[in-house]
C-alpha cells in the first residue's frame, strides 16, 4: 500500500475545484501506470467527496514539470481564472440600449438591431437582467 493514502485527511467539508490543492498539503500523487494511477485517485477522490473524473481533471490540468504540487495548482488556478476572457459591454451600449427601450423596442430587437447596424453582441437576457 502506498504511504500517501494512509497519511491523508479528508477536509472536514465536502470539497470543491478550490479546496483540492489543500485537501492533502504536501502530498503528491505517486507516477504509476494508467491501471494503478487511477485505483489510487478513485480511493483519494471517495476520501475528499469528490467524483473521481474531478480529481483525475485536476491533476491532468495542474501537473507541472515535477509533478503534482498543490501550491501550484493552486497559482496555476488562479492564473487561469485572471486570464479567463470577461466580454464587458460598455456604458455608451448600456446608454444605446435603455434608448431604444424606451422607444419601445423588445430586448430581442435592441439586441438584433446592435448587432446588424454596429456588430455589437448583447444577449437578449442581458438586456433583460440589465432592466430589471
Amino acid at each position: 500500500m502506498i504511504g500517501v493514502i494512509a497519511t491523508l485527511q479528508p477536509p472536514s467539508k465536502r470539497s470543491t475545484h478550490e479546496d483540492l490543492p489543500s485537501a492533502y498539503p504536501g502530498s503528491t500523487i505517486p507516477d504509476m501506470g494508467i491501471k494503478e494511477n487511477s485505483m489510487i485517485q478513485t480511493k483519494i477522490a471517495k476520501e475528499i467527496g469528490v467524483h473521481k473524473s474531478t480529481l483525475s481533471r485536476e491533476i491532468k490540468r495542474n501537473t507541472g514539470g515535477r509533478g503534482y504540487r498543490p501550491k501550484q495548482a493552486h497559482t496555476f488556478a488562479l492564473q487561469r481564472r485572471k486570464e479567463k476572457a470577461r466580454t464587458r459591454i460598455s456604458t455608451e451600449t448600456w446608454r444605446q440600449v435603455d434608448a431604444l427601450i424606451r422607444k419601445e423596442w423588445s430586448s430581442e430587437q435592441v439586441s438584433a438591431h446592435l448587432f446588424l447596424e454596429q456588430g455589437i453582441s448583447v444577449s437578449h437576457k442581458w438586456i433583460y437582467q440589465h432592466i430589471y
